[in-house]
């Protein structure tokens, strides 16, 4: 099963669009929120596969949830945008709270900074931001998570070196 993770798109959706081209097909779409609006869009994009998004802070009007658990084969996944988990200073709340859920696994957004380690035996993931990337080089980012037919997981942080101005499927 091979899930496409994005979050902070913030209506740069070109950016979507060249990552789609890129990765496509997968089998499932998450976005950990901010798409101010480009749900639909993403989820006619990525059609027929399922996309799932939430709420972000900048997502004002949105009819979303504020989190989603989702179960990924053997593994429990907690989504969130991370905002009301202070994730901007530590990630700790959300570690223990997915760590009380027995989530295996928390992705999450908000700080437009790509992350991916373990801690305390979760799989702590933040896409980083597709529409405005903050790390180092500020080169927009997502997050492939391949989850084999024998249970295992793996993720991987991507970048669009180029912005999406000649990403070609892959």
């Amino acid at each position: 099963m091979k899930i496409l993770v994005i979050s902070d798109t913030h209506r740069r959706d070109r950016l979507v669009e060249a990552i789609w081209r890129r990765e496509a097909p997968c089998d499932l779409v998450l976005c950990a929120g901010d798409a101010e609006g480009s749900e639909a869009d993403f989820a006619a994009l990525v059609a027929p596969a399922p996309f799932l998004s939430v709420r972000g802070n900048n997502d004002f009007f949105a009819d979303l949830p504020e989190e989603r658990e989702i179960p990924l084969g053997p593994f429990r996944c907690l989504l969130t945008h991370g905002h009301r988990y202070h994730v901007s200073l530590s990630e700790d709340l959300l570690v223990e709270e997915a760590r009380a859920r027995g989530d295996d696994i928390v992705i999450y957004g908000h700080t437009h900074r790509p992350v991916l380690h373990r801690e305390q035996g979760i799989l702590v993931c933040n896409p980083g931001s597709v529409g405005w990337p903050r790390q180092e080089g500020r080169l927009s980012s997502y997050l492939i998570l391949d989850l084999a037919p024998d249970g295992m997981l793996s993720a991987r942080i991507h970048y669009l070196e180029d912005g999406g101005q000649n990403a070609q499927g892959a």
